[in-house]
């Protein structure tokens, strides 16, 4: 939904792309898509049955999402909520029961440690390859230290 710049159309386009991924036709892809890197191998068996690739955009066309696109093209991510949400769970435990200075105290506490920590640039990222897990690929970001000014 964040790459269809407000365009419905554009985002229903993209939601049927999806049908022509999992069939193994990536010309429709975005250019910074795994699948368009050298040595891609898909982690999904591809769809070769034309019956099943016809009920697998019949049911994307049935689609709350696709139907209504106009109400979801403005749509963002909860990145930044999930991302206090679990600051705050650092500094105020669910299972305390906190008196209210010490509430606020804390909450503060968790509001300054995100400010500090959201955008915060990091140096540089590496990757770790564990063999008990092929399917996780992402790589992790070693970020600057935390100033607190």
């Amino acid at each position: 939904m964040s790459t269809c710049n407000g365009s419905a159309t554009k985002l229903r386009n993209t939601l049927m792309n999806c049908v022509h991924h999992f069939c193994g036709r990536h010309e429709q892809c975005d250019e910074d898509s795994p699948c368009k890197m050298e040595g891609y191998v898909p982690t999904a068996l591809l769809i070769q049955d034309p019956f099943a690739e016809e009920l697998l955009f019949s049911f994307v066309r049935s689609t709350t999402i696709f139907k209504n696109a106009e109400d979801y093209v403005k749509a963002k991510d909860t990145y930044h909520v999930e991302s206090f949400n679990n600051s705050m769970l650092i500094y105020l435990d669910k299972r305390v029961h906190y008196l209210d200075d010490t509430y606020n105290l804390r909450q503060s506490l968790a509001l300054l440690d995100w400010n500090e920590h959201v955008g915060r640039h990091h140096t540089s990222t590496y990757c770790i390859e564990d063999s008990r897990h092929p399917d996780r690929q992402g790589g992790k970001k070693n970020y600057t230290k935390k100033t607190y000014r």
